[in-house]
């Protein structure tokens, strides 16, 4: 059985969920309301979607699903992990949560914002032997003279490509010339 977690999968990550339920045999999702989007809601009607509410900023809380989720379905071959800078903890506790418990390898597909490119931002994220790090770095779009963000699609797009292509750094957009972002 193939399993997966997913941290912040429910908005613009949508598609990208939506994927890997059909990549997956069994996918626990965690967010903060499942009733602001009818598909999770419907999914919760399937045995092999789980979708549990959560406040990521709650480190106990988190830490208790994560292993209610591993005493449901055991190991998790992947975790994507897209956590808002208010919980700058989520990941910490997500990764020493999976380090208790995982024993196989997994890879894991974290999301982080365009200014996480940043050379004084960089943050080496410290993470198990049976850990295979992913990085997924969100940027813009360039059009002609001007710039935008990234859409939904683009973004659970670029996500899906990441996780087929497994490697170790993806780059969704551009994040170059950082002085063209928009603003």
């Amino acid at each position: 059985m193939k399993n997966v977690l997913i941290f912040g999968g429910t908005g613009m990550l949508l598609q990208a969920t939506k994927w890997l339920e059909k990549e997956y045999d069994n996918i626990t999702v965690f967010g903060r309301d499942a009733g602001k989007n009818p598909w999770l809601l419907d999914q919760v009607e399937n045995n092999n979607f789980e979708f549990l509410e959560l406040d990521y900023r709650n480190t106990e809380h988190l830490k208790k699903l994560i292993q209610q989720s591993f005493e449901k379905y055991g190991q998790f071959d992947c975790v994507l992990a897209w956590i808002h800078g208010t919980a700058p903890n989520a990941l910490a506790t997500i990764i020493k949560e999976l380090e208790m418990n995982q024993r196989q390898s997994y890879r894991l597909f974290h999301v982080k914002g365009s200014s996480s490119s940043l050379s004084h931002m960089k943050n080496e994220v410290i993470v198990p032997d049976n850990c295979l790090y992913r990085e997924v770095i969100l940027g813009f779009c360039l059009e002609g003279d001007s710039s935008r963000w990234l859409t939904h699609k683009e973004i659970s797009d670029g996500v899906i490509n990441a996780i087929k292509d497994d490697d170790k750094k993806s780059i969704v957009g551009t994040v170059t010339p950082w002085e063209r972002r928009p603003s």
